[in-house]
């Protein structure tokens, strides 16, 4: 398994030892955000070749791999208590980094006490050092001291004291001795200070804290897994993730939030919770099938011509086997089904058909050479990257020699290198011309936005495909003639150029 400590925000790629893209196919291996995946390495030829990893072999395995939060050090409060100075204050706080954390509450003017809340802005790639924490974090602080009468409030008391009044008290103390209040008695300007400081402890008393609504969800799975989080209760408006994870031998079936299914996912976050959720997991123990693929390959050898009507009957019959990748309701569904019915393409696996991998190079060729219907060649292999005894090897032989495909240099042909949607075209009009098909009309390209990105080699065979309607723009403005091509695509342009 190959573990990236923290997300970077670019796309993570697994590395698996000994993959060969000759033989092999890779699926699931690349990922931009914190989670877990599964990449499928899948032998191209499953009849001859079987793929090895952890002590378990077979036509596919699957591998665990993840990328992970990126560990940020937890922020800490220099000094929690601060003296009033009348003027507005700021917590101050070690480690605080706000390119990934926000903060709320740590700015106030009034003595009282108060809590700062420290947040990350993405909990799912993000977490606190402090054992991978996710939540927020809560800093009480207080500020403390006692505030000055407010010199506005005296002001207006001295002004409701009438003119007359004030000289009428400036001669009785001229004439008379001042009284000196006994002790049951108070001066007016004493009780007026007395009722101000009542009623600001009154405003002081009445304040509350906010009450904090918590909300704790409901975790249910079957056997053969666990659903965990690092919150066993999140406040409200909070985010909540919970990790997925499949027991040794056994898989996802599907997860439901509230009884809605999310899919087969390793991960999923719940956002702004506000209320209680229900989290269900169903798992399936993986059944795996044993073959003793010698003793088919031994079958095979021994005489291949004999047992060609009963492997065509085998063929045939394994076709009718549902992939779970590929839907009824897919608009690939059809052409799939007629390119592994004709024997032009195979599963990945008894149910897989992979229809979003990208063709390349030795793949189509081989698909060719069986639409051609796997003709005799008497060429001989001058290309140093063509592996002798390689599913392809012959029909990169044959499709060299009908000059369907040349190589990249005089002893490389670059079999791995991937198909892009105009290259597509070229090889099939080379082998609509072998085939003695009319190639003759064209279509008008000009009605596409990125007509000049097509090569110009590729500018007949293009308008060809298109007039024909072999192949489609991604778009009615955009043909994208550099993009690559996908298994599902091949299929469909195949199914098309066959007249079916």
């Amino acid at each position: 398994m190959t573990v990236y400590r923290d997300y970077t925000g670019n796309e993570r790629e697994l590395i698996v030892d000994g993959f060969n893209p000759e033989l092999m196919t890779i699926t699931g291996n690349k990922a931009t955000k914190v989670g877990n995946y599964v990449a499928r390495v899948s032998v191209i030829d499953p009849e001859h070749f079987a793929v090895s990893y952890d002590k378990k072999s077979g036509d596919f395995v699957d591998i665990k791999w993840y990328v992970s939060q990126n560990w940020i050090k937890t922020p800490k409060a220099k000094k929690t208590e601060y003296e009033y100075t009348g003027e507005l204050q700021e917590l101050e706080l070690n480690s605080y980094n706000e390119r990934f954390m926000e903060v709320t509450g740590n700015k106030a003017l009034e003595i009282g006490e108060y809590e700062a809340r420290i947040s990350l802005k993405d909990p799912e790639s993000t977490c606190f050092d402090e054992g991978g924490f996710t939540g927020d974090i809560i800093i009480k602080w207080k500020i403390v001291g006692v505030e000055e009468p407010k010199q506005e409030e005296i002001e207006t008391s001295n002004d409701n004291i009438s003119k007359e009044e004030n000289e009428a008290s400036k001669e009785n103390i001229s004439k008379e001795e001042p009284e000196i209040p006994t002790e049951n008695e108070t001066s007016t300007e004493e009780k007026n200070n007395d009722k101000v400081n009542e009623e600001i402890k009154d405003e002081v008393i009445e304040i509350e804290p906010e009450e904090v609504i918590t909300y704790k969800a409901k975790i249910l799975q079957s056997k053969g897994g666990k659903i965990t989080t690092k919150t066993k209760t999140v406040e409200e408006g909070e985010n909540q993730t919970f990790t997925i994870t499949p027991d040794e031998g056994y898989r996802i079936v599907d997860v439901k939030i509230d009884g809605e299914s999310v899919g087969t996912v390793y991960k999923y976050t719940l956002r702004n919770v506000k209320k209680v959720h229900e989290i269900t997991a169903e798992f399936e123990k993986i059944e795996v099938k044993e073959e003793i693929k010698e003793e088919v390959k031994e079958e095979f050898e021994e005489d291949i011509n004999d047992d060609k009507d009963e492997n065509i009957e085998q063929e045939h019959e394994k076709t009718k086997i549902e992939f779970e990748d590929v839907k009824e309701e897919s608009w690939y569904f059809e052409s799939v089904k007629y390119a592994t019915t004709n024997g032009l393409f195979k599963g990945v696996s008894d149910n897989e058909f992979a229809p979003s991998v990208t063709m390349n190079r030795a793949m189509l060729v081989t698909v060719l050479y069986r639409l051609d219907g796997e003709k005799v060649t008497s060429s001989s292999n001058k290309f140093n990257d063509i592996e002798k005894g390689s599913y392809y090897e012959v029909a990169v032989l044959w499709a060299t020699e009908n000059k369907i495909v040349s190589g990249v240099s005089e002893n490389e042909f670059a079999p791995s290198s991937k198909i892009t949607r105009e290259q597509l075209v070229v090889m099939l009009y080379r082998f609509a011309n072998l085939k003695g098909k009319d190639v003759s009309e064209k279509a008008d390209l000009t009605i596409f936005e990125d007509v000049n990105e097509i090569s110009d080699y590729a500018k007949e065979a293009t308008a060809w495909a298109v007039n024909a309607g072999y192949i489609n723009g991604r778009s009615e403005t955009i043909l994208a003639p550099k993009e690559t091509a996908t298994r599902a695509e091949v299929a469909t342009i195949l199914m098309r150029f066959s007249g079916v």
